[in-house]
């Protein structure tokens, strides 16, 4: 098996664990430190902790779903060889990474509202 090929298998089990981890984030309504939220959150000055898991939801499962996807294109472009004019890996990579960026932000943003925020760093004073 290519090196190649193993990455994307990493890269699918990833996206197969995101979902996952949204999913019984959702059913159980229970917010646990980890996969989707940082060791910089304290739990106990969570302040929506519902209303996080309505907001972050459905856009986990999105970047998990690119994520399975991102993983099956390089599987399958490492086995079969496709006559395009441009390389569906590039193509993927590039979305991809404009997903990430997006659901980084979202985090933040998600973090910063539901949660308790990230501690801001004070200025050091002169």
């Amino acid at each position: 098996m290519k090196s190649m090929t193993m990455i994307d298998l990493l890269i699918l089990g990833i996206g197969i664990y995101t979902i996952y981890t949204a999913i019984m984030m959702k059913k159980s309504q229970d917010l646990k430190k980890g996969w989707l939220i940082g060791n910089d959150v304290n739990m106990r000055k969570v302040r929506d902790a519902k209303g996080y898991i309505e907001y972050i939801f459905g856009k986990t499962v999105f970047v998990g779903g690119m994520t399975v996807l991102y993983g099956l294109v390089g599987i399958v472009t490492s086995y079969v060889t496709l006559s395009l004019p441009i390389d569906p890996e590039i193509v993927m990579t590039a979305v991809y990474f404009v997903v990430l960026v997006w659901f980084v932000w979202i985090s933040v943003r998600a973090r910063d509202t539901y949660l308790d925020g990230t501690p801001k760093k004070k200025a050091k004073e002169k």
